[in-house]
């Protein structure tokens, strides 16, 4: 259940124990999977309808001290506010970089599923916006749809509504053409150039599980370049080479590799 903020702490042994904000206590009863849910203003007096970076951190400290933890490892993401609320009552916090690594990256059924139906939300907001790119008509060099310039502006909205109607979004979803197609992660503005590259970048996030979704294509309405051409037999041999390399046990830097080479 994605929220803004919380706490969860698990010991290892039971479901775990959930710290959310009031507005967000009932719907952690009815969405979550932990042994105990707990509003934040239970350990921290607080605003009702507001809460701190240090209200937090204090309650992450004051529930590890019912532990009787007195050290701890901890993410090198780790807000200083929680660093020094811990040092302040009495639990060493030790710095881990791969904390968690590992079980991020093995993921399990539910998890792989979840990420599945992201991506094929990102699926269908990218045909939507490629339909969309193939029914313009070229006008001087330019895409027209409905009597008018075709936009990156207008392709994001198509992109968005689709992936809203499907409970997903994306907020920095990138639709580049000519030029800005270049450009790493620039958005796109403007009009779209008729026999130039296009870029289409949708990565979603599940407004129900918050599990995320990626994809990038490229198109081009009118003519293609023959660079364009030659770029494109590129990046299929490149893919059947990763697809060739994919197998049990066979780390994703071997496949980069396989790739790259």
């Amino acid at each position: 259940m994605p929220v803004e903020e919380g706490l969860f702490l698990s010991t290892g042994s039971g479901p775990g124990h959930l710290v959310l904000h009031t507005l967000e206590v009932e719907r952690g009863h009815q969405d979550s999977s932990a042994g105990k849910v707990t509003d934040l203003r239970q350990l921290v007096p607080q605003d009702p309808l507001s809460s701190t970076q240090s209200d937090w951190a204090l309650a992450a400290a004051l529930l590890l001290q019912e532990q009787g933890l007195a050290r701890i490892r901890v993410s090198g993401r780790m807000p200083i506010a929680y660093f020094q609320a811990l040092v302040e009552r009495g639990i060493e916090p030790v710095v881990d970089l791969d904390l968690l690594v590992p079980e991020r990256r093995r993921k399990l059924e539910p998890q792989w599923r979840q990420i599945s139906s992201a991506q094929e939300a990102a699926e269908i907001a990218c045909r939507a916006v490629i339909n969309e790119i193939n029914q313009a008509e070229i006008n001087d060099g330019l895409l027209w749809s409905d009597g008018r310039a075709l936009t990156s502006e207008r392709l994001k909205a198509t992109g968005s509504r689709v992936l809203m109607e499907l409970g997903h979004s994306c907020d920095s979803l990138i639709i580049a053409g000519g030029p800005q197609s270049s450009i790493p992660h620039d958005r796109g503005s403007g009009p779209i150039l008729a026999g130039r590259p296009i870029i289409i970048d949708i990565f979603p996030r599940s407004l129900r599980t918050g599990y995320h979704g990626d994809l990038t294509r490229t198109v081009i309405k009118g003519p293609v370049p023959a660079q364009a051409a030659e770029m494109h037999l590129a990046i299929l041999a490149a893919i059947n080479s990763g697809i060739a390399t994919v197998r049990a046990g066979v780390t994703g830097r071997e496949v980069h590799l396989a790739v790259c080479r």
